[in-house]
Parts: C-alpha cells; structure tokens; sequence
C-alpha cells in the first residue's frame, strides 16, 4: 500500500488499486480451481455469482484493509497446494524454492495464513491418501512445509505472542451473530447467510446436502473438502474469539467465503451431472422398450 498512499495520499480509489488488482487475481484463481473439478456451465455460474455477489466479499473489495487481499490468497494457496502435492516428486528445486516463497508470503502477510496454508495441504494430502506413492509423496511434502516453517516461524510467533497494541477485550462474543447454545438457528442463519452473502442466492444453499443425499462420484471429496475447508476453519475462528472474548464477525472468516462459493458450485456441478445421466438412461431405457 505505501507507493500507493505516497502517489494518491487520501483517495480510497487510488488507494484501492492493489486490492482491485487482488480481487481480479482471485477470480483468476478461482476459475483454475473450477477448471479442475467441474464438468458443467452450471457449477460455473454458481459459483461465480456467490463469490462476486457475496456483500462481505463485495464491501472489503475497496475497503482499506487486508481482508480484501484474504480471500485471494485463500484461493491461491488451495490451487498452489494441489499443485504442489501433484508435482512434489519430480518438482525441481528452483519450483519448490518457489511455492516456498509464495505459502511464506501467506504465512507472514497475516495470522490466519498459516490455516490457509495447513488447510490447503491437508486436504490436497488427504486426496491422495490411498495412492502407492502416497508415503513419499507426504515426506516431499512435509520438507517443504518444514523449509517454510523454519522461515515463517520466527516472525510469525513474534506477531501473535509478542508485544502489540491491545484490542477490545471483554467485548460480547454473540453481539453481532446470535450464541449456537442459546439460538442455534439464529447462528446457523448469520453464518451462512454471511457465506452465501447474497439473499437471492441463499436457495442454493440446498447444495449443502447433496453430498450427503445423493450417490454421485465426487460426493466424499466434498465432504472431505467442506469438513476441512469450511467447517474447521469456523470452528477454529469461534474457539479463540471465545478465548479471547472477542466478537465473532463474518469478515473474520471472509477468507472461508470464496471456499464455500466454490463448494456449493461443486455440489451443484455434480447434481446436475447426476440429474442428466438419470434422465437420459430412462430416454434409453424408453426407446429400448419401444
């Protein structure tokens, strides 16, 4: 942000420029991830509109602040990770020095880059769990990650643990999105609400369920991607807000909003798949009796 402030001083678009030129880099990212899983038009466009109608994502787009910069590098690091674990075993050195630099840069640019990381590499391992060449596959990996650590760790500690200005304490954690213990119904309305973030689109929530209703192929990868993805990292987010006394916010888990676009379009992407070898088998199926 410093040239921009220094060439624009206090106007917000010019100001904005680089997390304009971040949100772009996060559809980039975005349609590599689903050029790599989906199959149809319709996971495409469910996808796409969640993440460019989602009013969080849309708001912190041009606000002055890193949460517009997040959820490009959530992106980024779930693409670059598979990436990674696919190629980690005939990948050169100058390749690994790079993906290094680019999960450190995550790591460092804020604390919740080290999940994004973690996150990202758990699932992209977990896909390749019942593979042959799984075992060297995760020791390769694990060097990386160790190579990275050892850069990261330092700095990262010193952030977290080390000396800071102090933030509100004492606040109540439920102010904003209701207590799962006291109105679970109003907390699962503000969370996915939040992560759908776009009223119009909240009946393609539905798409929540299809993994766990319909047989299709794809349906363990997704459920393994939502556990891990999505449900974790608000788990988590909860936790220390709690142990912090600090409010539970949707921009706080603004980085999890482009997985749970992604996720949905996914679903949705394999119903529709499902729904249109059904229906063209019992074409079959007619001409045949016919």
């Amino acid at each position: 942000m410093y040239p921009f402030a220094q060439a624009f001083g206090a106007n917000k678009w010019g100001l904005a420029i680089p997390h304009f030129i971040m949100t772009l880099i996060g559809f980039f990212f975005l349609l590599l991830l689903c050029k790599r899983y989906f199959k149809t038009a319709l996971g495409y466009a469910v996808a796409f509109s969640l993440f460019s109608l989602n009013a969080t994502l849309v708001f912190y787009s041009t606000n002055i602040r890193i949460y517009a910069v997040l959820p490009t590098l959530a992106l980024a690091s779930l693409y670059l990770s598979e990436t990674a674990v696919a190629e980690i075993m005939k990948m050169s050195l100058k390749k690994k020095w790079l993906f290094g630099a680019f999960f450190s840069g995550v790591i460092l640019f804020h604390a919740f880059g080290i999940f994004m990381v973690f996150i990202s590499f758990a699932y992209a391992l977990l896909l390749r769990a019942r593979e042959s060449s799984f075992k060297g596959i995760f020791k390769a990996t694990l060097k990386l990650l160790f190579v990275v650590l050892c850069v990261t760790m330092p700095v990262w500690l010193l952030s977290v643990f080390g000396p800071r200005l102090e933030y509100n304490i004492g606040s109540s954690t439920f102010q904003y999105i209701p207590s799962p213990l006291s109105n679970p119904v109003g907390f699962l309305k503000g969370v996915f609400g939040n992560l759908a973030g776009f009223k119009p689109l909240y009946f393609l929530l539905a798409g929540l369920f299809f993994p766990f209703i319909f047989p299709y192929r794809q349906r363990y990868k997704q459920i393994l991607f939502l556990a891990l993805c999505v449900f974790l990292p608000l788990g988590m987010i909860l936790a220390s807000d709690i142990a912090h006394d600090y409010w539970f916010l949707q921009r706080q888990f603004i980085w999890v909003m482009p997985y749970f676009a992604f996720f949905i379009g996914w679903a949705w992407d394999s119903f529709y798949e499902l729904a249109d070898a059904y229906f063209k088998n019992r074409q079959l199926l007619k001409a045949d009796k016919r």
